[in-house]
């Protein structure tokens, strides 16, 4: 975290006072992945299809790019990769 501009300490400090809220939430978080079908990282889910693994980032930019994905000027319109 300290690496990216984040003070790591007390972010840890915060998440260790409050242990039981993010447990919750970590919870919350992987019941809802779940139901969606998300099983792992890298993955997505767009209108109810899950698209899970690296292979499938490419055929998730045609369904976006089909129901209107367009991209945004400057850095952030850079191509994947």
């Amino acid at each position: 975290m300290d690496e990216v501009g984040l003070d790591g300490a007390a972010i840890e400090a915060r998440a260790a006072a409050d242990e039981g809220k993010y447990l919750n939430v970590i919870e919350e978080n992987q019941i809802i992945a779940r139901a969606t079908g998300h099983a792992g990282v890298p993955n997505a889910v767009f209108r109810g299809e899950p698209f899970w693994g690296q292979d499938r980032i490419e055929t998730l930019l045609w369904r976006l790019k089909l129901n209107g994905l367009t991209k945004r000027p400057g850095p952030l319109a850079a191509p994947l990769g």
